[in-house]
């Protein structure tokens, strides 16, 4: 009568040390997840103020993030059928580490002048990252699921989001000053500074895969060998049939597409405009990201308690129509202004913040339960397909217009007075869409991952890795 409750607490053992092993390996992963997302600040000075890529080769190269997105709806299947979430995470990671030492290596070796192959070797390096953070994006957020009783998730991944947040505002303030320290010298000081960052991130990521193998699945405890789930052919065509049959789905698909593309159009060079036109310092630029992290991260409760009071769809729209009209703000941006950029980033964490978790409930309610698996893969190809090609096309306009001899700062103006219009005629878009009162069921945190890019892109960094839930 005694083994029950033994079994008990070493289960109970075991969970504790599973949470607290999780939440270590987000701190320690911060580094490296900052720079995966696309278009963030470190590597962008790499791409734009060291190897001097133009417009269009910079959103080739932050599209390729968008395109992974896409193509892993016909690679992961396959995966899942033969490995755990554990081992395709720990695969990922492990890939995702070689492809920074190669970047490393790559950025020592590379010469700094218009060889026609640096710019092919850097695409497919930053090909096989795009990858492996897909891989370990969508294995990662399955795997965690398993370990992570449903009851405890709201106030665990309350507390492991708020600490990532932390860590990840503490590498931007060592980030920046690092930067713009060694930006002040020579190229192989740049150089050297890079390379450091990335070897901290490498140092900091090799802990955190040390935690995901103590991490112990339930696939390690099981005493037989256990065959993958897999969907039938015949099923998974009839789920696909009722998933585009719903209105409300293929609403909020088509949103989805277009809130990727527009959002991609311009979002990507909004560093490259603060560093090369606005003359703004690593450290100028740390500040700003820094703020909407911030006021990200402490408006998160808040909008949750507006979201159960008046339903996602209403916040959403709020939210989208202020954060773009806060997108003007960009006009009267100047070099002598940089005091209304800091007022832009400030506000714009609030309200993307609300935008993100209405975006995410609203999904909850009108996914089928029955269907949310071929439901999540449509969506996450739907709606990284635009978002891939969109960096591409904005590059060229913008290296088209200067090349016509237009000035830089009248170029960009004009680019994020058009993107913040389009993206508020989304909203047109969202009003078609019916929000029912009931029918929630699980996370569907993977489902986020294509949204959470696109907010990265435009600067939200926070919620790059931010796991969204929903209390009970």
């Amino acid at each position: 009568m005694q083994a029950p409750p033994q079994k008990s607490a070493r289960q109970a053992s075991r969970l504790r040390n599973n949470l607290r092993y999780c939440i270590w390996e987000g701190i320690l992963a911060a580094p490296i997840t900052f720079l995966s997302a696309p278009g963030n600040l470190v590597i962008t000075v790499l791409l734009t103020q060291y190897f001097k890529l133009s417009g269009l080769q910079l959103g080739m190269v932050v599209s390729l993030q968008a395109a992974c997105n896409a193509m892993q709806v016909f690679l992961l299947p396959w995966l899942n059928h033969r490995y755990s979430p554990k081992q395709l995470t720990l695969f990922g990671t492990w890939a995702q580490w070689g492809a920074f030492l190669g970047l490393a290596i790559m950025v020592r070796a590379l010469p700094r002048n218009d060889s026609p192959w640096i710019f092919p070797m850097l695409l497919s390096l930053f090909l096989v990252l795009a990858a492996t953070q897909t891989l370990v994006g969508i294995s990662w957020t399955s795997w965690v699921r398993e370990f992570t009783p449903e009851r405890i998730r709201g106030k665990y991944f309350g507390r492991r989001n708020a600490i990532f947040q932390s860590f990840t505002v503490c590498y931007l303030l060592v980030a920046g000053p690092w930067l713009e320290w060694s930006g002040k010298g020579d190229s192989s000081s740049m150089r050297d500074g890079l390379i450091a960052l990335i070897g901290l991130s490498m140092l900091f990521r090799m802990g955190s895969i040390r935690m995901q193998q103590l991490t112990c699945s339930p696939q390690d405890l099981s005493t037989g060998p256990t065959k993958p789930k897999s969907t039938p052919l015949q099923e998974w065509r009839m789920q696909l049939k009722e998933v585009f049959e719903r209105r409300n789905l293929v609403a909020y698909f088509i949103f989805g597409a277009c809130f990727g593309f527009f959002g991609n159009l311009m979002g990507p060079f909004y560093n490259v405009y603060m560093l090369d036109v606005l003359g703004m310092s690593a450290m100028q630029v740390t500040t700003a990201i820094v703020l909407a992290s911030i006021t990200g991260a402490l408006s998160m409760t808040r909008w949750g308690r507006m979201i159960d009071r008046y339903g996602n769809r209403p916040v959403m729209i709020f939210c989208l129509l202020v954060w773009m009209a806060n997108g003007y703000g960009w006009l009267f941006t100047s070099p002598g202004h940089l005091w209304v950029l800091y007022l832009i980033w400030t506000i714009a964490g609030v309200f993307a913040a609300g935008f993100m978790q209405g975006l995410f409930g609203l999904l909850l309610k009108i996914i089928p339960p029955e269907s949310k698996t071929v439901a999540i893969s449509v969506n996450t190809a739907i709606t990284a397909l635009p978002a891939a090609i969109a960096p591409i096309i904005g590059g060229a306009l913008l290296d088209a217009c200067v090349n016509q001899g237009w000035s830089k700062l009248t170029v960009y103006h004009c680019g994020s007075a058009i993107h913040s219009t389009l993206l508020i005629l989304t909203v047109l878009l969202i009003l078609p869409i019916h929000e029912p009162k009931s029918q929630r069921f699980a996370q569907l945190v993977g489902a986020m991952i294509p949204y959470r890019q696109a907010a990265s892109v435009l600067g939200l960094n926070f919620l790059t890795n931010h796991v969204f839930y929903r209390k009970k």
